[in-house]
């Protein structure tokens, strides 16, 4: 089996590299609050592609979170609490 993997950001996805991703990808989206222009517009244009997408973001109710298609929120501080990251634990 072979695998492809790439590293885009938002600048290399519109300037030539959308073209690397087709139907059926697998692509992880990381947004820290979710509501930059460019990164909702990229998960447009990946789900238009057929790019299954998986969204990790960090503002709830962010406009990138709105415009998925599936949504499955894992709260983050609870995440952290779990595994008991440094500052997090109560």
């Amino acid at each position: 089996m072979a695998l492809r993997c790439s590293s885009l950001d938002t600048n290399e996805l519109f300037h030539g590299d959308l073209g690397a991703i087709g139907q059926g990808d697998v692509c992880f989206v990381l947004s820290q609050s979710g509501n930059t222009r460019e990164s909702v517009a990229a998960l447009a244009h990946l789900e238009r592609k057929g790019a299954h997408v998986v969204l990790l973001v960090g503002g709830p109710g962010s406009a990138m979170e709105i415009e998925a298609r599936r949504l499955n929120e894992i709260r983050a501080d609870a995440v952290a609490q779990e595994v008991e990251l440094a500052g997090t634990a109560p």
